[in-house]
């Protein structure tokens, strides 16, 4: 998931610390210009990190909602493992 946003501001001195505050929040930002206004591109700073958060939220709600009784463990780079606790 290499997409990123364009954000276009119209103080460019707001670009460097709203690149640091969505740094906070596991994205990064670049500047691609500063004229009279300020261009900056924004992606996830860690794309790989980002789909691992999403898939284990979304894997949590499937075990509470199909009352599944299984421990999510992460094995190998890439791999999860679904066992019965204490298992």
């Amino acid at each position: 998931m290499n997409e990123s946003i364009h954000v276009e501001l119209d103080v460019p001195c707001d670009a460097e610390e709203l690149i640091a505050f969505l740094a906070t929040r596991g994205l990064a930002g670049t500047v691609t210009s500063a004229n009279d206004h300020c261009e900056i591109e924004i992606g996830f700073a860690d794309p790989e990190l980002r789909l691992r958060h999403e898939f284990e939220a979304a894997l949590a709600a499937w075990l509470a909602v199909h009352e599944r009784p299984l421990v999510p463990v992460i094995g190998r780079e890439h791999e999860y493992v679904l066992r019965p606790p204490g298992d």
